[in-house]
């Protein structure tokens, strides 16, 4: 995985605590999967898949208005 150019100091040493709690940890890695995951709500949502969001979604997203009305 490309791993992102990262400027912001602060930034950098958020993900070094990171990683000395968890060595295998990349923000490329990490950036990788979120788009996965992203990407996995979205076509669920589009398809109407609610039991793929239930799965995808804590309760609180799953309890919102947008998602309460879909299949409807």
């Amino acid at each position: 995985y490309k791993e992102p150019v990262i400027t912001d100091q602060k930034l950098k040493d958020k993900i070094a605590q990171i990683q000395a709690k968890d060595s295998s940890f990349t923000p490329g890695f990490f950036l990788h999967g979120a788009k996965a995951a992203f990407e996995m709500v979205l076509e669920a949502y589009a398809a109407g898949d609610k039991e793929t969001l239930k799965d995808l979604l804590d309760e609180v997203l799953r309890n919102t208005d947008q998602l309460q009305r879909l299949g409807q």
